[in-house]
């Protein structure tokens, strides 16, 4: 940049993050605000992947929307998982189950925070993967609908909300998309960056054949102009040589 006394520097650059989702709300270039975050380089590159606070107050990035998938995704397979999961019965149980097989933290993501039921973990028997009043011993019929679940279509859940409402496919395929992505991402960012450098290559090379010394140019120019000095040498020898003869030997005739 050029300052009003017409001296060159540089902007600073400040970078803002929100303080509760911790994403950037704004970069300041010198004295003006950013807040598109429609540039170039490494420092965008940061910002797009990690996670950014757009204008209107959602959070965009590579990251922040993987993991939304994946929270929406975990929460309506818990949601499901626990109304299966109390539909059967325990082992000697008369009573259809009462606990949910997992359980996510409140205030945390349910991703983040999915884990086994206290209950079970404590008393595995307590697991209703019986079909029947009872749960005889050898009953699980809904140990079966449990285990398929990973299989079944979103879109068939007995617990659709508003999580499930957005997911496509199966809990296997859904995951296997959201996996399959990040890697074409990643395989797209490091072709563009294999692009760019060899971009950048090609543009120092033509500069440097405009502006640089070409050592083959100017070893050329030194053979011609060492050519030249020796015809020029040879001239001059050629010309003392002759005015030698006129002066001595031409000057006693008559004598």
């Amino acid at each position: 940049s050029v300052n009003q006394t017409g001296m060159v520097g540089t902007s600073k650059v400040e970078v803002g993050y929100d303080k509760t989702t911790g994403m950037v709300d704004g970069v300041k270039v010198g004295s003006k605000t950013l807040t598109d975050y429609k540039f170039s380089g490494e420092l965008s590159g940061l910002i797009n992947s990690f996670g950014y606070k757009k204008a209107d107050g959602t959070i965009g990035g590579a990251y922040p929307d993987m993991l939304k998938k994946l929270d929406n995704m975990t929460a309506a397979f818990v949601n499901e998982f626990n109304a299966i999961h109390k539909q059967g019965y325990a082992l000697g149980d008369g009573n259809q189950s009462v606990l949910n097989f997992f359980e996510i933290e409140s205030g945390k993501s349910a991703a983040q925070s999915i884990k086994v039921n206290g209950e079970i973990i404590k008393d595995p028997s307590k697991i209703a993967a019986g079909g029947k009043s009872g749960g005889a011993s050898g009953d699980n019929e809904n140990a079966k609908l449990l285990a398929d679940l990973k299989k079944k279509a979103f879109s068939e859940y007995s617990t659709k909300d508003q999580n499930s409402k957005e997911l496509t496919g199966s809990f296997d395929t859904y995951y296997a998309g959201i996996i399959g992505k990040l890697g074409v991402d990643s395989q797209s960012a490091q072709k563009n960056l294999s692009n760019s450098v060899v971009l950048a290559t090609s543009v120092n090379q033509n500069r440097d054949s405009v502006s640089s010394v070409s050592l083959d140019e100017e070893m050329t120019d030194m053979i011609k102009f060492q050519q030249a000095y020796n015809a020029s040498a040879r001239m001059m020898t050629m010309m003392d040589e002759m005015l030698d003869k006129i002066i001595n030997g031409m000057g006693t005739v008559g004598r």
